[in-house]
């Protein structure tokens, strides 16, 4: 997949398009379903599958007091699409400049002069241009005066729950990471790179790895089922989130991971840890002997939950692999 990031100064033509418009935050099953259609129409067609998404979020520009935590940074977001099989994902920078284009500019500057596209899908609550005043009325009697179709794409349910980014996010900040997985199609992941910590599991003899990320949206303070990719292959591990209560000495949330079977120097790598299931709230112990009793409690819940989830027919998709 080509990866544009500003559409006016891009070298690229393109002869024929079709296109689909969004922030795609999550890259959820109701993303998944248009990108699905975006591809087989463009197959028909002969034409390049195209996603014009924006960075930052509008709302950082627009209202930031309103603008959410993101689910996935772009460059998750690109590798997610990019799995799915889109040719060409435009990420436009989002400016005030750009807001202000008014609905007919931002379809015949975009749409028509730079992309040509022929058919565009959108959400069923899509709005454009300045103020979002263009909706999609609009967008249909501009398609019919250049040329191009536009398809809406109804609200996707699951088990009756409609599925958005916003219910995505707060399923994952509760700990709820398993509900998440099911709207998202996948486990809830992020990447993050180990850095030097207190060492204090070490110690202990249970050797975790101290992590930062640029992920906005996180589980809740809580130990969790995780798998590991690193170095090209997929651990077992156990994820503690939270502030360390039975020490005190935390210097806000800590991201710590335990990767069972694995013996080397973790220091300055790069993991990607995926979500698979919250097993209890983090707790305040009144020694580190019985918190590394409770660990290692973990450690036997959590190797259980894993091997039943790598023997399951149904097991869901574990995102992008580097």
């Amino acid at each position: 997949m080509k990866l544009i990031r500003h559409l006016k100064t891009s070298p690229e033509r393109f002869e024929r398009s079709v296109v689909t418009i969004g922030n795609f935050d999550g890259v959820h099953l109701g993303h998944q379903r248009i990108f699905h259609r975006l591809i087989e129409r463009a197959r028909a067609l002969d034409a390049t599958s195209v996603a014009y998404t924006f960075d930052p979020h509008p709302l950082k520009i627009l209202n930031p007091e309103a603008a959410p935590k993101i689910l996935t940074p772009l460059d998750k977001k690109a590798k997610l699409i990019a799995q799915l099989g889109v040719d060409v994902l435009v990420c436009e920078r989002f400016t005030e400049e750009f807001a202000a284009q008014s609905p007919e500019d931002f379809v015949r500057e975009v749409l028509v002069e730079r992309l040509r596209a022929r058919h565009v899908f959108v959400g069923y609550d899509y709005r454009f241009g300045k103020g979002r005043a263009g909706n999609i009325d609009l967008l249909r009697d501009l398609g019919e005066r250049w040329g191009f179709a536009v398809d809406v794409t109804e609200a996707y349910s699951v088990d009756g729950e409609i599925v958005g980014s916003t219910l995505i996010r707060r399923l994952v900040s509760e700990g709820r990471v398993r509900e998440a997985a099911r709207f998202l199609g996948r486990t809830f992941f992020f990447r993050g790179r180990v850095v030097h910590g207190k060492e204090r599991g070490k110690k202990m003899g249970i050797p975790t790895a101290n992590l930062v990320t640029e992920t906005e949206v996180l589980p809740s303070n809580g130990v969790y089922a995780v798998y590991v990719d690193l170095d090209g292959r997929r651990y077992h591990g156990a994820m503690n989130v939270g502030v360390n209560p039975t020490f005190g000495d935390a210097a806000g949330r800590q991201l710590e991971v335990f990767v069972l079977n694995y013996e080397g120097d973790l220091y300055g790598k790069s993991l990607r840890v995926h979500f698979v299931e919250r097993i209890r709230e983090e707790r305040k112990f009144p020694n580190p002997e019985a918190l590394v009793a409770q660990i290692r409690r973990d450690v036997d819940q959590i190797r259980d939950i894993l091997q039943r989830e790598d023997a399951r027919s149904d097991t869901l998709s574990y995102g992008p692999g580097d």
